[in-house]
């Protein structure tokens, strides 16, 4: 009789035993689904068309929508030195006949800005934003000299 009470002791303690870890198991499994669904924005209805957060791709690893494969790089470069030839071109024409210098530098830096720009022009195209963004500045402050010396300092970048 004293060896049925054991096994029934037995048997409740494994059973108790099962039942903690099976609710130590969901406890680690939920805290997962929620860490999983608070990475990728899901929780918070923060999430792109991809269901990731915003900004998190482009922290990571820049913009997604401008990576070029490499087959596309030839083009890309003949487009951007196209457009960017084109914007600049315009930009010196336009200075030679209005004195409006800060609509002009704004103008050009926007649409610099919406280039996709490869790898190998991004130092040059950096210092052509930077210098119209001064030219920009000088110009709205009334500075002409200054932003004149600029000017001349943008077209020597430019024929780099």
């Amino acid at each position: 009789m004293m060896e049925n009470g054991l096994k029934l002791k037995i048997n409740q303690q494994a059973l108790i035993g099962l039942l903690v870890g099976l609710v130590v198991l969901l406890v680690v499994l939920g805290g997962l689904v929620l860490a999983f669904y608070k990475f990728y924005g899901a929780a918070t209805g923060n999430a792109d068309k991809n269901g990731l957060p915003a900004g998190r791709i482009e922290e990571a690893a820049g913009h997604l929508d401008r990576v070029v494969q490499p087959a596309d790089l030839a083009k890309l470069n003949a487009e951007y030195v196209s457009d960017f030839s084109s914007i600049t071109k315009d930009f010196l024409n336009q200075t030679a006949v209005s004195n409006d210098l800060a609509v002009l530098a704004r103008s050009a830096q926007d649409k610099l800005l919406a280039l996709k720009v490869p790898t190998e022009y991004k130092a040059k195209h950096l210092s052509v934003i930077l210098l119209l963004g001064e030219i920009g500045q000088l110009a709205e402050s009334g500075n002409q000299t200054t932003a004149n010396k600029k000017l001349t300092e943008l077209k020597s970048v430019i024929n780099q």
